[in-house]
């Protein structure tokens, strides 16, 4: 069979496969193209090879592309260990105190520092799995199917966790105008 025939015999259903899999459409390209490369460079031979069946040939092909999946989230979770907890946020988005300092005190509001204080007190209540779905949609922009990869939990539990998490923290800080949507 030819490599050209291979691959459009097989190219839409290996994407397709990947994708279903709670990728993006472009990590979904560049996973089937390492799966392809790396079928393409050791196994070539076998779609010359008049004894071997086309069934083999397509087995192994998405054989390696479900390896090259794996690596690929297990590299995504080693880099999201790295995450930034809610109480180090300050890291990431500065110290409050030394940006009061920096504009005084007339430039930052004490109600918006009260709000934070609010919310960030109404963060740390929320129950731990909550508090997860939240910090990774949030402040890492996670969608819902990164965050069931990554939790281990469905979809809908993400969407419930998620709802439950806003509810909680809009009841909580009701008198301030806060946005969580």
């Amino acid at each position: 069979m030819e490599i050209k025939d291979f691959y459009h015999k097989t190219f839409k259903g290996l994407f397709r496969y990947i994708y279903y899999k709670g990728l993006t459409k472009d990590e979904t390209e560049d996973i089937v193209s390492e799966a392809y490369t790396r079928f393409l460079s050791g196994y070539q031979q076998l779609l010359t090879d008049k004894n071997t069946d086309e069934q083999t040939c397509i087995k192994l092909l998405y054989g390696i592309a479900k390896n090259v999946w794996r690596d690929f989230i297990e590299k995504r979770i080693v880099d999201k260990e790295k995450l930034v907890d809610f109480e180090d946020a300050e890291e990431v988005y500065g110290n409050l105190d030394e940006e009061i300092e920096k504009y005084g005190n007339d430039t930052i509001d004490k109600e918006i520092q009260t709000s934070i204080v609010m919310v960030n007190n109404a963060i740390e209540e929320l129950n731990p799995t909550i508090k997860q779905v939240m910090k990774l949609k949030y402040l890492k922009n996670y969608t819902r199917k990164e965050i069931a990869v990554e939790l281990g939990i469905t979809e809908d539990n993400v969407h419930t966790y998620q709802k439950r998490g806003i509810r909680y923290l809009r009841e909580k800080c009701l008198h301030f105008e806060v946005s969580f949507s």
